[in-house]
């Protein structure tokens, strides 16, 4: 078991819960929030993002995959194109 996945995955599916369900859009960092037009497309498509990397980590933890580190960069590059979308879309 890979720990430290499953504790990534852990904290990624609480900020899922509190950016997609709670709407803190206080923990999004490099979105600017005071500029996008539609607020509740932009906690759901990073709380379901959140989500779904959450999954990600914790199965690939559990199962001790041999290459799950090299998830991490893949996620970090999923945030990116994420972040990408979002300013060239969504913001006025």
């Amino acid at each position: 078991m890979n720990y430290h996945l499953i504790l990534l995955g852990f904290i990624t599916y609480l900020l899922a819960y509190l950016i997609g369900a709670k709407k803190y859009t206080r923990f999004l960092s490099g979105f600017n929030e005071n500029q996008v037009r539609d607020k509740e497309k932009l906690v759901k498509i990073v709380g379901a993002y959140n989500l779904t990397v959450s999954v990600l980590f914790v199965l690939t933890g559990a199962l001790n995959l041999p290459y799950g580190n090299a998830l991490v960069p893949l996620v970090i590059l999923g945030y990116f194109i994420l972040l990408v979308y979002v300013n060239m879309n969504m913001v006025d």
